[in-house]
């Protein structure tokens, strides 16, 4: 089993599915930090969310933040966006463009991979700036 399948499957219900809006959640949060030094998030701690914790572990996992995760699973440092994190970000960050994503993949697809989400926040931009 992986480690984000042990984290997934820990007493916080069942495997948990990814969710955008946690994921842009966790983006805004790292992209507010200094970098100089890692700040620790666990899913033992009362004041960090379980789910919160999972996101950042894909995102860490997938290259979009700086990061480690622990042996124990339970514990993600994270010290800062990367360029494709800041990229993925950027895409989603205008509280508008989110808005109008969401709304078109869920009418459309319902769910789609983190590529594809950027890819139609871009088209919203695209489209909102007379380019598309």
């Amino acid at each position: 089993m992986g480690c984000l399948d042990r984290l997934a499957s820990r007493s916080i219900g069942s495997p948990m599915q990814r969710d955008p809006d946690i994921l842009r959640k966790v983006l805004l949060e790292v992209e507010g930090l200094d970098g100089d030094q890692p700040v620790a998030y666990s899913s033992q701690l009362d004041d960090d969310d379980p789910a919160f914790v999972y996101h950042l572990a894909l995102l860490v996992e997938e290259g979009y933040v700086k990061g480690r995760i622990d042996g124990d699973d339970q514990d993600v440092w994270a010290w800062r966006l990367t360029w494709t994190g800041h990229d993925l970000l950027d895409a989603i960050r205008s509280e508008t463009i989110w808005s109008k994503t969401k709304a078109r993949v869920s009418k459309t697809a319902g769910t789609v991979s983190i590529g594809a989400l950027k890819a139609v926040a871009e088209s919203v931009a695209k489209e909102m700036l007379g380019l598309g």
